[in-house]
């Protein structure tokens, strides 16, 4: 609404009366109060007629136009015959939105012409849905039970507020900050990944949603216990343990480390603090063996082998970087059930190991003889990523009897 006028310069009976056709302004039906609210879909719909009516063909209107988050869709932007869309790009503010929308005028004005909406958009009366938290959970809503506070139980949150407004969803997470995976797994050098943040940010920020950290379910509350007060429960979290091998030496001998997973390795070196009593010795011998052969187990390989400026620049735990500056740790061999064709790591990951100070050893007379075979060549024709990468590895490693035996 306009803002209420001020009465610099003299008192209220000393202001004018405003005329307009001979007829005061106040008493003229497009007449609106200082003090009344504009409707916010009234506001839009006479700024789309008075552009149109004013504008030359070509010219464009811009403007901010707000939304509610879950409610929006294409639908809810307004529409003019004679007024074309040209952009709309948003700025999430959690349970609302703004939209800066662009229009041109693409014909001239017929006085016919109006625009009437089909339904009413997601903006109307925003005004006071605004000043009322946009709706908060109704009595009657759709619960909703979300296990897991990491990337899956976000993106399903979002998904079912997106779907509907008469929803409350709790979200139940073992730590005490959210995220999970997105805020521990992903490798420190590697921060792009975690730009999904900000959309889970905004999820939190929905007051549809609540979020209760620091609760396990099946400890501290059983899922029989949702299921009888949620209309549904999803079960949206990772592996809490890791498998045992049942090899010898798998829990350690001889003052020895043995088998340490990769989960536990890399909530080590990202900071989760159950991983922080991981006891790590680096320095006793020079040789890791990983198993595997994706982009986890190439995450591991880096954080052993990179150098130690590379590492001081991300956001590694302090402890970690510690350990890593004593590490004596000059050779990395990963081990795979399967051949080269099957590699699950992306490009992207191994043009990052090229890149460092080391040597790519690795069987090259079997990557030729697969890639170059009737059943690998067959393989290849459609996996265009897959002949990438066979190139990209055969461009930048050796055979072991090429290998530099002292460089790291």
């Amino acid at each position: 609404g306009a803002k209420r006028q001020g009465r610099v310069g003299g008192t209220k009976s000393e202001l004018s009366l405003r005329l307009v056709d001979g007829t005061p302004s106040h008493a003229r039906p497009d007449y609106y109060p200082p003090t009344e609210p504009y409707e916010m879909s009234f506001v839009i719909r006479d700024l789309l007629h008075l552009a149109a009516e004013k504008l030359v063909v070509g010219g464009r209107l811009v403007y901010w136009l707000p939304t509610v988050a879950g409610e929006y869709t294409p639908h809810d932007v307004p529409e003019h015959p004679v007024l074309q869309l040209v952009a709309n790009s948003e700025q999430p503010f959690g349970s609302w939105s703004r939209r800066l929308i662009t229009m041109e005028k693409i014909k001239p004005l017929d006085s016919h012409e109006a625009v009437v909406p089909e339904r009413d958009p997601a903006h109307k009366n925003f005004r006071d849905r605004y000043f009322n938290k946009f709706e908060p959970v109704a009595v009657g809503a759709t619960r909703v039970a979300v296990v897991g506070g990491g990337a899956a139980g976000f993106y399903t949150a979002a998904r079912v507020l997106a779907k509907t407004s008469n929803v409350g969803i709790d979200i139940f997470e073992q730590q005490i900050p959210p995220y999970g995976l997105v805020r521990y797994g992903v490798a420190p050098d590697h921060p792009e990944v975690k730009n999904c943040i900000s959309k889970f940010a905004s999820v939190s920020m929905d007051p549809r949603v609540r979020y209760f950290g620091n609760t396990r379910v099946g400890t501290q509350i059983s899922v029989s216990d949702l299921r009888s007060v949620y209309d549904a429960v999803v079960l949206a979290y990772g592996a809490s343990e890791d498998k045992r091998l049942g090899i010898g030496g798998e829990d350690g001998q001889n003052g020895r480390v043995g088998v340490v997973s990769a989960r536990m390795f890399v909530a080590w070196y990202n900071g989760l603090p159950e991983a922080q009593d991981l006891h790590m010795d680096l320095t006793s011998h020079d040789t890791v063996v990983i198993v595997g052969h994706g982009n986890v187990a190439l995450d591991c390989a880096r954080i052993l082998l990179a150098p130690l400026e590379h590492l001081a620049r991300t956001d590694i735990t302090a402890r970690a970087l510690t350990v890593l500056a004593q590490s004596n740790i000059r050779r990395v061999e990963m081990v795979g059930r399967r051949g080269p064709l099957q590699v699950s790591f992306t490009t992207k990951e191994l043009r990052e190991m090229a890149k460092l100070n080391v040597d790519i050893i690795c069987d090259r007379d079997l990557v030729e003889r697969e890639c170059s075979s009737p059943e690998g060549h067959a393989y290849l024709l459609h996996k265009r990523p897959l002949r990438r990468m066979m190139d990209v590895l055969l461009k930048h490693s050796v055979r072991p009897e090429d290998a530099q035996k002292e460089k790291q």
